[in-house]
């Protein structure tokens, strides 16, 4: 019985609605199969819009910038003359720790965990 019912109530659900048997609900609206992508720029990859560096070689780090620690994880080689790697935004600056000052930029060095 409830089988029936069931049945009955689809039938009479799909011969109420027979414009909306192709129709998928996407945000309140029915998209039909294949007018999603008919127009705009949907499917395809735009570069990303590269800043250039916030600091550069040779001057002073400001504060606010953390120092990188475990830097093995991220391949880059241990320094020894008294440098720290600092992170800022998506690179990697070898900065003096007494003065501050940026001696190079080895984002180049780093490997994909970072």
């Amino acid at each position: 019985m409830r089988a029936c019912l069931t049945l009955a109530a689809a039938l009479s659900l799909a011969a109420a609605l027979p414009a909306a048997a192709g129709c998928r609900i996407a945000v309140g609206k029915c998209v039909t199969a294949g007018s999603g992508l008919t127009g705009g720029t949907a499917g395809h990859f735009s570069k990303a819009r590269v800043a250039p560096p916030k600091v550069a070689v040779g001057e002073t780090l400001p504060e606010g910038h953390h120092v990188m620690i475990n830097t093995r994880r991220y391949g880059l080689p241990p320094v020894t003359d008294g440098a720290l790697y600092f992170r800022v935004e998506r690179r990697v600056y070898r900065v003096d720790s007494a003065t501050r000052e940026i001696l190079e930029d080895v984002t180049h060095l780093t490997n994909r965990a970072f």
